[in-house]
C-alpha cells in the first residue's frame, strides 16, 4: 500500500527505518493479494490463507535467487585454521575477496584442483573400519592436509605451467592458465560441512563474503520483505501456483497465468538490474581504444 508510515522526524531518528520504503512486508503482500485476487466473482475463491503464505514464501525464494539481487556481505578475519564458517542464511556465494589496506576488494578464485573430502579409516587389508553402530570411522584426509599447504605463490606457479616432477619444477612454454592465475589467494567451499577453507598464506587476513539468501531467514512473515519493484511479480507467482493446483481450472487459464508471471518476472528483473544511462555512456567512452 502507498503512503508513508512515519514522519520525517521519526524516520531520521532511528537507523532501523532507513531504506524501508523500498520494501513491502510479506504479510502485506498476502493481505493485498487476498483483496485483489480472491473472491466469489474472481478466478480464485475458497482458498486458505496458509496456502497463500506457502506460495508467497516459495515465490520470495525464487525471486531472491535471481531477480532481486539482494546481495549480503559479511566481513571476517581468517584464523589459523584457515576456515570461515558460512552464514546461517547462506544459499550461494557471489564473490569472495580479500581486503587491501585501502578497503578495496581483491577477488579470490575457487580452487578446482583440490577439494574438501572425507577419509575413512582402513585396516592393513584396505577394508573400511566401522564402529559398533555400523558407521564408517573417519580419519584425517591426506588430500585436505596437503591442499592446506597451497599458497598463492604455488597457485600462480602452477597457472604458468609449472608442475611437480621429481621435486624439480619444469615449465610448460606455452600459454598461462588464466583460470588459476590470481595473487589474492584461493578457496574451497564445503557446502555439507558449512565452511570455506582458504590457501595457507591467508591467516589474519580480512575476507569479505558476498552471498545470496532466500529471504526466509525470519520465521515471521511480517519481517520478511520484498522490493516493491518485484511486488507484482510475486502476486503473479502466487496466482499461477494457486490456479495450477486447483481442480477444474481450464488449462488455457493456467497457461495465461504462467505467462503473466513470466512477463512480470522479466519486468522486475530488468528494473532491479538498475542500469543507468550515464554509467553506460561512461563505459562506452573507451570503446575505440586500441588494445596494445
Amino acid at each position: 500500500m502507498a503512503g508513508l508510515d512515519s514522519t520525517a522526524e521519526q524516520y531520521y531518528s532511528s537507523s532501523d527505518n532507513y531504506g524501508n520504503y523500498q520494501y513491502i512486508s510479506l504479510d502485506k503482500v498476502i493481505d493485498t493479494f487476498n483483496l485483489r485476487y480472491v473472491g466469489d466473482d474472481k478466478l480464485i475463491n475458497n482458498v486458505r490463507r496458509y496456502d497463500i503464505i506457502g506460495h508467497a514464501k516459495k515465490g520470495l525464494q525464487e525471486l531472491n535467487y535471481d531477480a532481486l539481487k539482494e546481495i549480503k556481505k559479511l566481513e571476517l578475519e581468517v584464523g589459523d585454521d584457515l576456515r570461515f564458517t558460512l552464514p546461517q542464511d547462506y544459499v550461494n556465494y557471489v564473490r569472495i575477496s580479500t581486503v587491501d589496506s585501502k578497503g578495496n576488494f581483491r577477488p579470490m578464485i575457487e580452487s578446482t584442483r583440490t577439494g574438501i573430502v572425507k577419509a575413512y579409516l582402513q585396516d592393513n587389508e584396505y577394508k573400511i573400519l566401522f564402529d559398533e553402530d555400523g558407521n564408517a570411522l573417519e580419519g584425517s584426509s591426506i588430500t585436505e592436509d596437503n591442499s592446506q599447504n597451497i599458497s598463492v605463490q604455488d597457485a600462480n606457479y602452477r597457472a604458468r605451467g609449472y608442475e611437480e616432477d621429481n621435486m624439480n619444477r619444469r615449465r610448460n612454454q606455452y600459454n598461462i592458465d588464466t583460470s588459476l592465475a590470481n595473487v589474492n589467494g584461493t578457496f574451497v567451499i564445503s557446502k555439507q560441512d558449512g565452511y570455506i577453507r582458504f590457501s595457507s598464506d591467508l591467516p589474519s587476513r580480512v575476507v569479505v563474503l558476498e552471498y545470496v539468501s532466500d529471504g526466509l531467514e525470519s520465521a515471521d512473515v511480517s519481517e520478511m520483505k520484498i522490493h516493491k519493484l518485484a511486488e507484482i511479480a510475486l502476486y503473479m507467482y502466487i496466482r499461477h501456483q494457486l490456479l495450477a493446483n486447483k481442480i477444474n481450472i481450464p488449462e488455457y487459464i493456467v497457461r495465461r497465468a504462467e505467462k503473466d508471471y513470466n512477463r512480470e518476472y522479466q519486468k522486475a528483473k530488468l528494473r532491479l538490474s538498475n542500469y543507468k544511462l550515464h554509467q553506460l555512456v561512461q563505459r562506452m567512452k573507451g570503446r575505440n581504444n586500441w588494445i596494445k
